[in-house]
């Protein structure tokens, strides 16, 4: 039903659109200058500069989200995600939803706002093996000169892989902006669903036929699972709205245009947000849970809404104003109210307030580049927490660039590790704050295409999922040691791109991290037929170290430390096809095409199986209309 509700939008869409892609090869080559998007953060802190759509082949074939960012997933696309690579995230608000699922919600920083000159669709399509499709469709247009507004839908769904794993995805954005026709207000507005729904058999019930058996794709589905009939929920709305409005002078240029230059940005922000997440098992047939504390069926369910107000006094950067230092220097301050409620077996609420201020160099990759910010929480629950973090970057000299970092905040722990209530999972948990400490060194050489980037993590207190797959804060100061390469090297038409990865913790018994992973791309590209036609052929190639991966827990969709079986150790080879003409992009893949080639099978997280050898194809076609 919903794939069927899908191709009637499709083909809905397809009969809106008022005309097809150009007939001259420039609408796709060179993305019309009148297609352009920028990010509400960079407009806030003085970016202005509009980015144009990619139309480069080299992101064609990425379509999974967890596989191409080197995730740990539970073999299907949309499922369970957890990172092998340890990232702080320097909140200082009480994070109070599970967080496995966060690599599929999009962020209001993340979202596109559009200013184009003519109506904008470009709709995508890829299928695979399993009768795993995604279908998405961008379409946006300025209804007036200074008034754009647009939508982004996309559906995922998987079947027929494992038994009790199939899969599905949707999500709906709607976005607008707004300019004054003097310059001088700006609005940003968006609205945002999505749903998750992803059935649970809780892995193999025996690893060993799989690992050491001729077990392939089709094979996978006569073996014996944990869980027959469970499901897992994740849902988030968000409703935002962002306001400037900038008071200063004005200057009239060579054809009597009037150009506002602002002196002092006011700005207000209002976001609500809620998020739900829930597991349902109605038929107790395993031995797979432990407990049932409340009934033999299980139903749970956790509801967080966020409701966050923010005020900013802002001294933006511009080219026109008499200030050398105001030409590349912007300066905020702002101070936040955020209020949220959280439900699960019991009613909880709280409310924080914090003031933070930002000082940020005017972007430019040419010239020297510096961030400082500090955010610290007055009053209310995560009273105390705060975080400070400078950035500084040179500009690129004939012996190359260095940066550094600088990170330090206090946070509270994740409200669900502290307590948590559940047919499967009791527990209550007195947890004290994280402190962290963060240095990282970078450098690049943009003329040899190489970078690296060294960091030391230390915190206080952290926290981590035991064996027992409950909530346990270490005793001891965790120290974490990552570094980064990358190398990439081009003969002619031949690319050969290079990432790898390493990373070390002195709390092994606790805590588990890929020690290495890297990602490598070996391919032909060239443009045929008088530049008609830009075709792509080669391999991608991804390895993670053998390690004890995080097991996955159903019940709570938390990743836990496991100390029997290993993942990894297994060398992945996609091959790919791929052509762009003129505003029409095609994929071909074959994805695991070293399968049945040395190890046979392997896990990401233990007990559920990736998948073996998979045909995908896809395409990407942009319409623009010429009327």
């Amino acid at each position: 039903m919903r794939l069927k509700k899908t191709s009637i939008l499709l083909i809905f869409i397809i009969l809106q659109i008022r005309a097809g892609a150009s007939n001259s090869d420039s609408a796709f080559v060179t993305v019309p200058t009148s297609i352009r998007y920028i990010h509400e953060l960079d407009f806030r802190d003085g970016n202005t500069n509009f980015q144009r759509p990619d139309t480069s082949l080299y992101s064609l074939d990425r379509v999974n989200l967890a596989s191409d960012n080197n995730y740990n997933y539970l073999g299907v696309r949309g499922s369970a995600a957890q990172s092998p690579w340890f990232t702080n995230m320097s909140e200082i608000y009480t994070r109070a939803l599970i967080r496995s699922y966060d690599l599929y919600t999009t962020s209001s920083d993340s979202v596109r706002y559009y200013n184009v000159n003519k109506k904008f669709t470009e709709i995508k399509y890829n299928n695979g093996t399993f009768k795993d499709q995604v279908i998405s469709v961008l379409h946006t247009q300025n209804v007036l000169k200074n008034w754009n507004l647009g939508f982004d839908f996309s559906r995922l769904s998987v079947k027929d892989y494992m038994p009790n794993s199939d899969t599905y995805k949707g999500d709906f954005l709607l976005f607008s902006t707004l300019r004054s026709n003097n310059g001088k207000y700006n609005l940003f507005a968006h609205a945002y669903w999505k749903e998750i729904e992803n059935q649970m058999n809780g892995g193999l019930a025996n690893d060993s036929t799989f690992l050491y058996g001729n077990v392939d794709n089709v094979a996978i589905r006569s073996l014996a699972w944990k869980i027959s009939d469970a499901y897992q929920y994740h849902r988030t709305k968000r409703f935002h709205l962002n306001q400037y409005y900038d008071f200063g002078g004005s200057k009239v240029d060579s054809v009597g245009k009037i150009i506002p230059i602002p002196a002092i940005r006011f700005n207000y922000q209002v976001t609500f947000e809620r998020s739900t997440i829930a597991y349902k098992d109605p038929t107790t047939d395993s031995t797979f849970y432990s407990n049932y504390f409340y009934s033999p069926s299980t139903y749970d369910s956790s509801i967080v809404d966020v409701l966050t107000n923010e005020f900013a006094l802002i001294l933006p950067a511009d080219q026109l104003r008499k200030s050398a230092f105001f030409r590349n220097w912007s300066m905020s301050v702002a101070a936040e109210h955020q209020s949220t409620k959280y439900e699960q077996k019991e009613k909880k609420s709280w409310d924080n307030l914090a003031v933070s201020g930002k000082i940020i160099s005017k972007y430019d990759s040419s010239d020297f580049n510096a961030t400082v910010f500090a955010k610290y929480v007055l009053s209310g629950y995560d009273n105390g927490n705060y975080v400070g973090d400078v950035q500084i970057n040179t500009k690129q000299y004939v012996f190359g660039s260095f940066g550094g970092r600088f990170t330090m905040n206090q946070q509270s722990p994740d409200y669900y590790l502290l307590s948590y209530k559940s047919n499967n999972f009791i527990w209550e948990n007195d947890l004290t704050k994280t402190k962290t400490t963060a240095i990282q060194l970078n450098y690049s050489l943009s003329k040899y295409k190489f970078s690296i980037i060294a960091s030391r993590q230390q915190i206080e207190n952290a926290t981590f999922i035991n064996e027992f797959a409950t909530p346990e804060q270490l005793g001891n100061k965790l120290t974490i040691d990552q570094l980064k390469i990358e190398k990439n090297f081009r003969f002619k038409t031949i690319y050969f791109l290079n990432a790898i990865s390493v990373q070390k913790n002195d709390n092994e018994n606790k805590i588990h991290l890929s020690p290495l992973f890297s990602q490598h791309a070996l391919y032909y590209e060239k443009s045929l037929f008088g530049n008609k036609l830009m075709s792509s052929v080669g391999f991608n190639f991804t390895y993670s170290s053998s390690y004890f991966s995080d097991a996955f827990m159903p019940s709570t969709a938390l990743f836990y430390y496991q100390n029997e079986t290993k993942s990894g150790g297994y060398l992945r080879a996609d091959l790919f096809i791929r052509a762009k003409i003129k505003s029409a992009q095609f994929f071909l893949k074959l994805e695991n095409v070293a399968d049945n080639l040395g190890k046979q099978s392997y896990f990401l997280v233990p007990h559920y199986p990736q998948p073996g050898m998979v045909l995908r194809f896809g395409i990407v076609w942009r319409f623009f209309d010429q009327s």
